[in-house]
């Protein structure tokens, strides 16, 4: 076999086990555990680009994937989109494609990172699905549990809410996994055939798409002077950084 068949083959499963291994414990805090606030696209993307090569890139996509969900919340019973994996997937797939190229350059970060946001975009509807089916999954463990509880077994009972916290984590790192083979084995090849010229266009279109993420949620600001806090906010975040 090809030498360097074999070496992208190690490469593209061992990145995607990183990614996956790393990405189920993150999403594991969005509702199973924790609730730390790690599972924010912002740091959920920071802390995934930093295991995976380039916390930079982590950092910028889960920003932008941050402005675009923010507002979504889980009210009664709407499931909202699963910002969580999909910013994990994207900024996995993100730092490690960055991290293998020998000399990256911002234009061409940019773009890899844009159509990693439009793809999560696009997968999100998915997301809710799949977010869906691990949560009719877990319904049925209430009835085990009150089953087990009144035959005395409480001890019994306690390892049926772990049972729940492992198909939340399964659910996770398999749809990582899958995911992230996919994405690494055509990924690469075709963004290498892009043309170097449309790179140029990364910063914008990305730029576009953190713009839109702002208006909808300064759109959804209907407090008295909110507006005015948030842009406060943001430009002494922006001072203290430069």
């Amino acid at each position: 076999m090809n030498p360097g068949l074999v070496e992208t083959l190690v490469w593209i499963v061992s990145s995607a086990f990183r990614i996956a291994g790393v990405g189920a414990v993150i999403c594991l805090d969005r509702t199973a555990w924790g609730q730390l606030m790690i599972s924010r696209p912002l740091v959920a993307g920071t802390l995934t680009g930093a295991a995976c090569g380039s916390a930079a890139t982590g950092l910028l996509t889960g920003a932008a994937l941050e402005l675009l969900w923010l507002t979504e919340l889980p009210v009664g019973s709407t499931i909202p989109t699963d910002d969580t994996m999909l910013t994990v997937l994207a900024a996995g797939l993100a730092a490690t494609i960055t991290a293998r190229q020998p000399n990256p350059d911002p234009e061409t970060t940019a773009t890899l990172v844009f159509l990693l946001v439009i793809a999560a975009i696009l997968l999100a509807p998915l997301s809710r699905r799949l977010d869906d089916a691990v949560r009719h999954r877990n319904r049925q463990l209430i009835t085990d549990a009150e089953t087990l509880l009144l035959a005395a077994a409480p001890h019994r009972a306690a390892a049926v809410h772990l049972r729940g916290l492992l198909h939340f984590w399964g659910y996770a790192f398999a749809a990582l996994l899958g995911a992230g083979v996919v994405a690494l084995a055509i990924l690469p090849p075709l963004f290498t055939a892009i043309p170097t010229g449309i790179h140029a266009l990364g910063p914008p279109l990305l730029t576009t798409v953190m713009l839109a993420g702002t208006a909808s949620l300064l759109s959804g600001m209907h407090q008295r002077h909110a507006v005015a806090v948030f842009a406060g906010t943001a430009l002494l975040t922006s001072l203290v950084w430069l």
